[in-house]
């Protein structure tokens, strides 16, 4: 059961943060998961913002100064490519147009690396950077006032590996699904204990993303 530490480790320093990313790492989780946005005077940067908006493609309401006084540790995507990790990287994209996505595109290209994998509400998004990054894993989540079946059409319909899918929509039916058309399943966001346990009960290949990768390690530790 592959591990996604989420905003770094959401649950063990501010989520997005640069501190939150280490401590991810720490647990040698198969991705770190970080969240791409873009201010409202068009700076990208490492935060996840409003949910309304993001599931829109909109940019935040605030621009990066008042953001950076509101969270002093947040990173411009220049700032965060600079950093360096030995996990790989999941970005969710929260905001599309033509501009955010030609500038964040390049921005990643400056890591050196296209062991990313990708996730996003978005269909266009992620045919960009799938187009940029070929190797890059794609999970395609639900998109705005839509549920797990509609991820899983557009993701059919692109060739995209997977789908993105909240724990509350993973049920059998929808899991047998995914795997008789070949997805893979990134389910977000498990925290307790039960829940982890249980995913990997049921669903013992899915793509498990939390805020607690200490407490997956405490049962699930790296072989």
């Amino acid at each position: 059961m592959p591990l996604i530490s989420h905003r770094g480790a959401a649950h063990l320093a501010p989520a997005n943060s640069f501190d939150a990313i280490k401590k991810g790492d720490s647990y040698q989780p198969d991705y770190v998961e970080v969240d791409i946005n873009c201010t409202i005077d068009n700076i990208l940067v490492i935060y996840h913002g409003s949910v309304s908006r993001f599931l829109q493609g909109k940019k935040t309401r605030e621009s990066y100064a008042e953001l950076k006084t509101k969270y002093p540790y947040l990173m411009t995507l220049d700032e965060f490519t600079a950093k360096k990790i030995s996990s790989a990287y999941i970005f969710d994209l929260k905001v599309f147009d033509d501009s955010s996505m030609e500038s964040t595109i390049t921005a990643l290209h400056k890591l050196g690396r296209d062991d990313f994998a990708f996730t996003s509400p978005h269909e266009k998004a992620l045919l960009a950077v799938k187009k940029a990054f070929p190797n890059s894993l794609i999970f395609q989540s639900q998109p705005y006032h839509h549920g797990p079946i509609t991820a899983l059409e557009i993701a059919r319909k692109h060739n995209f590996e997977g789908v993105a899918l909240n724990k509350w929509w993973m049920t059998p039916l929808v899991y047998r699904l995914c795997k008789a058309h070949g997805k893979l399943i990134d389910c977000y966001t498990v925290d307790s204990t039960f829940g982890i346990k249980m995913i990997q009960r049921f669903f013992p290949d899915v793509y498990i993303t939390t805020n607690r990768p200490d407490i997956y390690r405490k049962y699930f530790p790296k072989v």
